[in-house]
């Protein structure tokens, strides 16, 4: 049992190597049902882990505060992809894994300068975080894949049964030559969940 991505990165490398198709991911405390995992049964394989090769370069627009090791600063941060043609930010997952201790004790500091008292108006989720950001930043992430979600609003309108969300997201680095417009965006997300 763990949480740490570094340990479930490892065991999932030794269940390929061994010849399994990869590894399911649960929450401990969630119950199985039949034919539905939802959020808290993950399946992730082998050829999940090939089948994104592409970085997004994402915006923060949220926070959630960490535990343990991260207390004091952000345990995850909420991410979206740009419109350019209604220059808003919809959200299509949150990050938490990938961050250095460097990163992480630097969160505070480069991130309380961008603080709102709430969502921007310019800001499309269907979740809460606990602190909410001007969308200024940018980050290079990687991730396993692309799915149907809820909770996010990327390209919701064209899929009209939820939003496009990145599965097991890693942070990469920071994208400071890059402005919040010239983030990935609606369209390019979109066509790459209907190449997949």
């Amino acid at each position: 049992r763990t949480e740490k991505l570094a340990e479930i990165e490892n065991f999932f490398n030794d269940a390929t190597r061994r010849g399994a198709e990869g590894v399911m991911i649960k929450d401990a405390a969630s119950p199985y049902e039949a034919g539905k995992r939802g959020w808290r049964w993950i399946k992730f394989k082998k050829d999940y882990a090939e089948a994104l090769v592409d970085t997004f370069d994402l915006v923060v627009v949220g926070g959630l505060y960490g535990a343990g090791r991260r207390a004091g600063t952000y345990g995850s941060l909420l991410v979206a992809v740009y419109d350019p043609r209604d220059g808003h930010y919809y959200s299509c997952t949150k990050v938490g894994a990938g961050f250095t201790d460097a990163d992480l004790a630097a969160l505070t500091k480069k991130l309380n300068k961008l603080r709102l008292k709430e969502k921007h108006r310019l800001v499309e989720t269907g979740m809460k975080p606990e602190v909410w950001f001007t969308p200024e930043l940018v980050m290079e992430v990687s991730a396993a894949e692309l799915t149907v979600s809820p909770i996010h609003a990327a390209a919701r309108a064209k899929l009209k049964k939820g939003g496009l969300a990145l599965r097991f997201p890693r942070f990469l680095r920071w994208r400071d030559d890059n402005s919040s417009t010239q983030a990935t965006t609606v369209e390019e997300i979109y066509n790459l969940y209907r190449r997949a």
